[in-house]
């Protein structure tokens, strides 16, 4: 339960504890302790990870909780691994030699700005890799050539592919793009961790011509929408967090509006937060039209 708190001590200077992107800060990240452990166990033991779970149910903001340092510390997980993340976005209409390309290029550029990473090592990857160019080598070979470079230095990659279903479902790439993924993986002790609406069989049978070994090596672990209590949860924790109480009213709202969603709960959070501040912390029951109607607004032009 909140702390009652006098209206005058409510500062309505706080900044938003709600987000309406997906959370990179840790203070603002919710839940999800099983699905977080159970992730970074599979990594640890080197095994490939598929989250999967409907839209808005929180996969990109899990991926970013996973990657930070602090959590694996805490989790006394997966410490040593070296993550490059990848949204499948950036590989759309890329054939598979052009997606190897990219990815190469991002992980390179990811493992230079790693801080665990000795900098030496990233440019001596990074030299190695633009002599395989240089020589005319494609993307793959140069892809081959990072994956080794990066065994030989001892480092543990993870490469995280989120919105997989979007690479998976590329008229420009089929199963034996995948089943080299799963090659360079097997040679070289590299990691896989992506995200999507679906479980990977599902890719295999929408499009049988990508059906590749790739797709079953990976351990599942799905994410699904939050109880009713847990969303509520949610909300009081980010009231508290800079310590602000919502009437009950204004919680429900932002509840129903959130229909259990972690991504929409942050929406409609971030939105009756934002009016409170507006109304110097006065909400009041006519303010949930006015919440309502900004909160169906921006769902529109999300869609």
């Amino acid at each position: 339960m909140l702390i009652r708190r006098k209206q005058a001590n409510m500062s309505t200077g706080s900044k938003n504890p709600f987000c309406l992107e997906p959370i990179t800060l840790q203070a603002q990240f919710f839940g999800r302790e099983k699905e977080t452990r159970r992730v970074l166990g599979f990594l640890h033991r080197g095994q490939s990870v598929s989250i999967f779970g409907p839209a808005q149910t929180g996969k990109t903001s899990l991926l970013f909780h996973i990657i930070h340092p602090y959590v694996r510390e805490k989790q006394g997980l997966a410490k040593e691994q070296v993550f490059a993340y990848l949204d499948s976005h950036s590989l759309i209409g890329l054939d598979p030699d052009e997606c190897n390309l990219r990815i190469r290029e991002e992980v390179i550029r990811q493992i230079k700005n790693t801080e665990s990473v000795d900098k030496a090592v990233g440019i001596e990857l990074e030299q190695a890799v633009r002599r395989v160019s240089a020589s005319g080598g494609t993307g793959y070979f140069g892809l081959n050539t990072l994956f080794r470079g990066a065994k030989y230095s001892n480092l543990k990659l993870v490469i995280i592919l989120d919105h997989f279903e979007i690479l998976a479902r590329s008229p420009r790439v089929d199963g034996d793009f995948f089943s080299a993924l799963r090659a360079l993986a097997m040679s070289y002790e590299v990691a896989y961790l992506v995200a999507s609406r679906s479980e990977l069989y599902v890719f295999e049978q929408i499009r049988p011509e990508v059906a590749s070994p790739f797709f079953n090596f990976f351990y599942s672990v799905p994410l699904e929408e939050f109880t009713p209590e847990k969303s509520r949860e949610l909300v009081v924790e980010m009231l508290e967090y800079v310590h602000v109480e919502f009437p009950e009213w204004a919680v429900n709202c932002i509840l129903e509006l959130g229909n259990n969603e972690p991504a929409r709960l942050q929406r409609a959070g971030h939105i009756a937060f934002q009016i409170w501040q507006e109304n110097q912390g006065d909400l009041r029951v006519e303010h949930g039209k006015e919440i309502r109607q900004q909160f169906e607004r921006f769902e529109r032009v999300r869609t």
